[in-house]
């Protein structure tokens, strides 16, 4: 594919969010993403954070649209948060069109 091409090609991208402080960051860049005729983002809620006040009230007041994939993954350790969002985003990756390379240097970034 020729540079020029690349350059008008429709890039998808796919934000994750979970809790309330993702929610307040992701909500101005996903209206600048869904303006631009250059990316289609897609948003996938990792279901941290759940109930009304922690979620719905947050993607409601910040004029959030419905996520894509909800993962579900609800309460419990750190270690059983992480390790739930972990089995249950891979589907989505794959899903989203992306290699799962990037999905496991996140991680790996993450841990480090």
């Amino acid at each position: 594919m020729r540079f020029e091409e690349e350059l008008r090609e429709v890039r998808k991208i796919l934000c994750v969010g979970g809790a309330r402080p993702n929610f307040m960051k992701l909500a101005p860049l996903l209206a600048e993403l869904e303006a631009s005729d250059r990316y289609s983002p897609l948003l996938a809620h990792t279901g941290q954070h759940y109930d009304e006040k922690m979620s719905g009230s947050f993607f409601r007041d910040l004029g959030m649209r419905d996520p894509d994939y909800s993962l579900g993954v609800g309460s419990g350790s750190h270690a059983q948060q992480t390790a739930e969002v972990m089995k249950r985003f891979e589907p989505v990756v794959e899903a989203a069109g992306r290699c799962l390379e990037a999905f496991d240097s996140y991680f790996a970034s993450r841990s480090a």
